[in-house]
């Protein structure tokens, strides 16, 4: 994602970064740190159901309001791309992605973001 010239919000960084970090469980009152300029959600556990991102809490962000957020569902082969990080699947997540990154980034929410 950094080669894509993304970076996470300063907010963020603390909680998503680094190699000894614990998965992340974020509360309802929490989501707020999600807010940034584009937002790629890897659908698993508790967010692989729908009802999870229709909740209020998710909806509310204004990322996802404007249309900036990604959801990548979990069997999806942009998700698996990602999560696996492989010498062959590491050229597939940019190729995949950059479309539905352009389409969140335009400026215009009701460009729709391609689905995964």
């Amino acid at each position: 994602m950094r080669d894509l010239g993304l970076a996470l919000p300063p907010a963020a960084e603390g909680l998503f970064s680094g190699e000894n970090r614990p998965p992340v469980q974020l509360s309802p009152e929490q989501l707020d740190v999600l807010e940034a300029d584009v937002l790629v959600v890897g659908l698993y556990g508790t967010f692989a159901d729908d009802a999870t991102i229709a909740d209020p809490p998710f909806r509310n962000l204004r990322v996802a309001q404007e249309g900036r957020a990604i959801l990548l569902p979990e069997l999806s082969e942009t998700n698996g791309a990602m999560s696996f990080g492989s010498v062959l699947s590491l050229p597939v997540a940019p190729e995949q992605l950059a479309p539905r990154l352009a389409a969140a980034l335009d400026g215009d929410p009701a460009t729709p973001v391609p689905a995964a």
